[in-house]
């Protein structure tokens, strides 16, 4: 193809359609990977926002060339006036003189294709490295199942990843086939890069497809392997640049870009991946070395190595090795040829004669999805039998919702939920004719009740031969899983909801593990219908997180609660004695001992043959009441004063009367007097009394105003009104 300016100017063009649809798949991939965003994973999608980094370093490929096939274009136009200036100054102008000084297009392209390529595939090899190790740092810590974040629409992901990566390959076949001519051959830097975008896009694809059959292995690895991808391409650049520094060169041949990657230039063109190959050699050797003696005694001898190599890696088959945590059977055209081998190398006829099968142990996760697949026999596997574990991180609570999809066993209601029923439906507060009439308490019915319980088992594989024989790789733990679960349903329909969520769990456990294995021996029936046992241990059964439905928690909280508040009656009717008993006898022990005097004395009654106990008792009662302190004490110290001060009063009313009736029958007349004058002064005490003679006339007048406005202080207080 002729080297003119139109040549290059088409190819121009074609770089800035590649800028464009490279434009166009990074924004793609940017975009998804935005919206993957979660509270959880505030980066979005790992690996589309790898593949989003990639795309975006190739924009700056497609403006290099763009760039460089512009200044080849412009370069052809001075070429094109420098020669018409020529020929038609002729050759004595002072034009073909100075000709090269005035290529100003010339020089700066030849600058371009020393300063400007070399420079870019630093800049791009060290954009590659670089990204590619953070990537690769923070892909790695993504592998685990705990951190793996999967996308939110798996569909959605599919459609960006193989819209892009149609997009990139087909763009990328058309610039590969216009790169195979010579004047565009730099094209294929644009190629290369449109289909790396387009393989990784394709890869994530891939995993996506994967993730939705099985398990998500290929997605969590694929983050930390795009990133080893980038890492590899970075370094390929850099290989590159070192290799055009010692590649001999031809005059008036135009480099090839350093971040033309020739791994990915096969990928573009993969029909002609020999005819790659060869340019490959003959352009860094500067020569056509496919015409040599020796590529072509390789070529003539190719297919005779190739099935060298075959044979000997079909004889290679004949050495097995088993890993430390690996038991393997021997198997001779499918039949059982050695039941255990051990760790270690194993010599054996080449495949397909003998195969070495090592169980696989499948790794699922909550939703029973396949995660990954382990040849392994050793090392504890976990089965949930029962219902699934919270995946809440917070409190785990009877009110709470533990997972979203609750697995309920139908168990034994408690005693007192069937005297309850039965009282109920006597009274004709139930009818008996629903017999999954449900009530707030989570019970079923008058006899059954609803409760979840997670029931994890643990075992480990003991004979590999009745395990390998108990199904296919995907359906043993399955089959184990649906035993177990059998096991678990009938062990728990004969326990009541007490004793599940009360109970002692730790010797349930044990019965059930006790049940769990003898349904497990039933497996596996051999050639004479002897069931020969599944080949595995069972090494745990645990009983853990037994609660009622969640309805059902706010009638058992009422319960307890209820139970609370007698108790913290108790305690304050338990205080409130202590109290009383404190503040009447001193301390409750003595309290306590002179209740047990009382009760004694209250059994004697009122016979007269009990008298003298009687009191000795009531003795007692008293001696205890003084020792003791208190009020009792006080009260009882009182009434004793009180009986001596009533008994001396009386005592003295008496003598007062034996001195009266001496002093009357000493002297009747005057004791008579005496006890008149007393009496009349008593009387008269307050009284205004005037005592006048008959003498004077019967008018008197009388001053009736108080003689003392006030108390007199010298008087008597009982003088004192």
């Amino acid at each position: 193809m002729r080297a003119d300016y139109l040549t290059y100017r088409r190819a121009t063009t074609v770089s800035l359609i590649g800028l464009a649809l490279q434009a166009i798949m990074a924004g793609l991939l940017f975009t998804y990977a935005f919206l993957q965003r979660t509270p959880a994973n505030r980066a979005g999608d790992h690996s589309a926002t790898t593949a989003a980094a990639y795309a975006a370093i190739g924009l700056i490929v497609w403006v290099i060339l763009a760039v460089i096939f512009d200044q080849h274009r412009r370069e052809r136009v001075e070429h094109f006036e420098s020669e018409s200036l020529s020929e038609t100054t002729g050759a004595s102008s002072v034009f073909d003189q100075s000709g090269d000084m005035l290529r100003v297009a010339a020089r700066r392209l030849k600058m371009m294709h020393r300063v400007l390529m070399p420079v870019t595939g630093i800049v791009l090899g060290s954009l590659l490295v670089v990204l590619g190790i953070m990537r690769f740092s923070s892909g790695r810590k993504l592998v685990s199942p705990d951190m793996f974040q999967p996308a939110k629409d798996s569909f959605f992901v599919l459609f960006v990843t193989i819209t892009v990566a149609v997009i990139g390959f087909v763009f990328a076949r058309f610039v590969s086939g216009m790169a195979k001519q010579e004047v565009w051959k730099n094209l294929g830097a644009g190629a290369s890069w449109a289909v790396g975008t387009s393989l990784i896009s394709l890869s994530i694809a891939v995993g996506q497809f994967v993730d939705i059959a099985g398990p998500d292995t290929l997605v969590r690895y694929l983050q930390p392997a795009l990133a080893i991808v980038m890492i590899i391409l970075g370094t390929e650049i850099f290989l590159n640049l070192l290799l055009e520094v010692y590649r001999p060169r031809r005059a008036g041949e135009v480099p090839r870009a350093a971040f033309d990657s020739r791994l990915l230039g096969f990928a573009a063109a993969p029909d002609k991946v020999a005819q790659s190959i060869g340019e490959a050699i003959n352009y860094q050797f500067g020569t056509n070395v496919t015409s040599g003696w020796l590529y072509r005694l390789l070529s003539r001898w190719f297919g005779a190595l190739i099935a060298t190599g075959i044979l000997v890696a079909w004889l290679m088959s004949s050495f097995a090795v088993v890993q430390p945590h690996q038991r393997a059977m021997l198997l001779r055209f499918g039949s059982v040829a050695a039941d255990d081998l051990g760790p270690g190398l194993h010599l054996k006829a080449p495949w397909p004669i003998d195969q070495i099968l090592v169980p696989e142990y499948v790794e699922r996760d909550a939703r029973g999805t396949e995660r990954r697949r382990i040849k392994t026999v050793t090392g504890v596997r976990e089965l949930q039998l029962g219902a699934a574990a919270p995946t809440t991180t917070g409190a785990i609570l009877w009110t709470n919702e533990h997972v979203s999809e609750e697995l309920f066993s139908i168990v034994l209601a408690s005693a007192e939920e069937r005297r309850a029923a039965e009282e109920a439906e006597r009274t004709g507060q139930l009818s008996s004719d629903d017999p999954f009439l449900s009530d707030e308490s989570g019970s079923v019915g008058n006899d059954l009740a609803l409760v979840a319980v997670e029931v994890p088992m643990q075992y480990v594989v003991e004979d590999v031969r009745l395990y390998e024989e108990l199904g296919a790789a995907g359906m043993r733990d399955k089959i184990i899983e649906a035993t177990g679960r059998r096991a678990v349903m009938r062990f728990l329909a004969a326990r009541t909801s007490d004793e599940l969520l009360g109970g002692d769990r730790r010797q349930l456990a044990d019965e059930l593990r006790t049940e769990i294995e003898k349904a497990l021996a039933r497996l596996n029936p051999g050639p004479d219908g002897a069931p020969r046992g599944a080949g595995v241990r069972v090494l745990f059964v645990g009983l853990a997180g037994a609660h009622p439905p969640k309805q059902a928690a706010m009638p058992f909280e009422q319960v307890v609660q209820a139970e609370q508040r007698r108790q913290a009656r108790l305690a304050s009717a338990e205080g409130e004695k202590i109290r009383l008993l404190t503040q009447a006898v001193g301390n409750v022990s003595q309290a306590d001992a002179i209740v047990l005097l009382v009760e004694q004395y209250e059994r004697l009654g009122t016979q007269e043959q009990n008298a003298e106990e009687r009191a000795l008792v009531a003795a007692r009662i008293e001696q205890r009441l003084a020792q003791a302190g208190g009020a009792a004490a006080r009260t009882l110290a009182q009434a004793q004063a009180d009986r001596w001060k009533r008994l001396n009063s009386a005592k003295g009313d008496a003598a007062r009367y034996d001195g009266q009736l001496t002093a009357y029958n000493a002297a009747p007349d005057l004791y008579e007097t005496i006890l008149y004058l007393n009496t009349l002064r008593s009387i008269v005490r307050n009284a205004r009394l005037y005592i006048v003679d008959e003498a004077f006339a019967s008018q008197v007048r009388l001053e009736l105003q108080d003689i003392d406005t006030a108390q007199n202080m010298f008087a008597p207080p009982e003088e004192n009104p």
